[in-house]
């Protein structure tokens, strides 16, 4: 049996803030600062959302931004990966048409 009343907490938007600022904060974990302040974590990341701060898995580790990497491809690894994917599908095709038999 569940008695007295229940009450959600208000928040004050100082509160927030400094909860907010906590975790912009790079390699920042989420679920320790929602510990440590005694907020849901769900609640958190609603919060973060309106803030306009990455939510999710990656959100704070900047691992969703897209990164440009320099290749070079030289033409022997190109000639070489060709001709490796010829030989593999005739050998598929062989295959395909042995167990048809």
């Amino acid at each position: 049996m569940i008695t007295g009343e229940r009450r959600r907490r208000d928040w004050l938007p100082e509160e927030k803030d400094q909860i907010l600022s906590e975790c912009a904060e790079p390699g920042v974990n989420i679920s320790g600062v929602a510990r440590r302040y005694g907020v849901n974590r769900g609640l958190l990341n609603k919060w973060r959302k309106a803030a306009g701060l990455p939510v999710g898995r990656r959100g704070g580790r900047g691992l969703d931004v897209p990164v440009f990497v320099p290749v070079t491809i030289s033409g022997e690894a190109v000639e070489a990966q060709s001709a490796g994917n010829r030989r593999w599908c005739a050998d598929m095709k062989s295959r395909a048409f042995r167990s048809l038999m």
